[in-house]
């Protein structure tokens, strides 16, 4: 069933809503609910309206093994702001506060990137003013929040810093990923000495770096990105960009990476 989900919301079919809808209202308040994940993901694929009602439910109710559900409750969000419902906006705000849990809070962020809205932006920068987290500003720059470029461009540059003096193990592991995204999404022409670096870095096929790139693209950025295609082409895009200004890249030294 989880398979003949997901490829329901694939093909985007739209007379699909209601069987899947029916299978999750049939298991809600269960702990069954925690296998449902594709159910979840298709309706919001499939931008379907009448799910929202449930989805909101699942979002809202107390499990007793509320643990277990915070998985189903992150891909709630991404589903309803797909659906582009902006009732989940006060749930939103109380995730990104408290930071109850990870996959929770990448979904909270994915939904106010969807809805785009004056309250979702103002929720978005009172988080990055609080704590201005590189996936906070990646979200920003999705919606717009280009003044955030030069704060991106310094955090890199910092991270590869710290990359050069002791790899991976000297470094915030997936900041570098959100960075590089926002910078490639912005199109910012003046980050290319730091993208430069990137490249090099990644491009290092030891066993690592090989690792950390593919989790990066199955999980952990790809939740942050409007477009999650982005999250599995990063080396590709960074070449595409860095092609447009070779000029500018030629020019620099060459980067000292392990």
């Amino acid at each position: 069933k989880t398979a003949i989900a997901r490829v329901l919301g694939t093909l985007g079919d739209s007379r699909a809503a209601p069987v899947l809808l029916e299978d999750l209202h049939s298991v809600w308040t269960e702990l069954t609910l925690i296998q449902y994940d594709a159910q979840i993901e298709s309706l919001g694929a499939l931008k379907a309206k009448e799910a929202a009602d449930q989805l909101l439910q699942i979002l809202r109710h107390q499990y007793s093994w509320e643990g277990s559900s915070w998985r189903i409750k992150g891909n709630v969000f991404v589903a309803l702001g797909r659906i582009g419902d902006d009732r989940a906006l006060p749930d939103a705000v109380r995730q990104i506060e408290s930071a109850t849990d990870w996959y929770v809070r990448q979904g909270a962020l994915n939904y106010l990137i969807h809805i785009n809205n004056g309250e979702a932006r103002d929720v978005l920068w009172k988080a990055y003013r609080r704590e201005p987290e590189p996936e906070v500003a990646l979200c920003l720059v999705q919606v717009g929040g280009t003044s955030v470029l030069p704060d991106i461009r310094t955090r890199l540059r910092k991270w590869l810093d710290d990359f050069a003096a002791g790899g991976w193990s000297n470094t915030d592991y997936w900041g570098v990923f959100y960075c590089v995204h926002a910078l490639l999404i912005a199109e910012d022409a003046d980050a290319v000495p730091e993208l430069r670096r990137a490249l090099e870095m990644f491009k290092q096929r030891n066993a690592e770096t090989v690792r950390y790139i593919d989790e990066a693209a199955n999980g952990y950025t790809r939740r942050l990105l409007l477009d999650e295609r982005k999250a599995q082409a990063l080396l590709p895009e960074l070449e595409r960009f860095l092609a447009k200004h070779p000029a500018t890249a030629r020019q620099l030294p060459p980067a000292n990476l392990q």
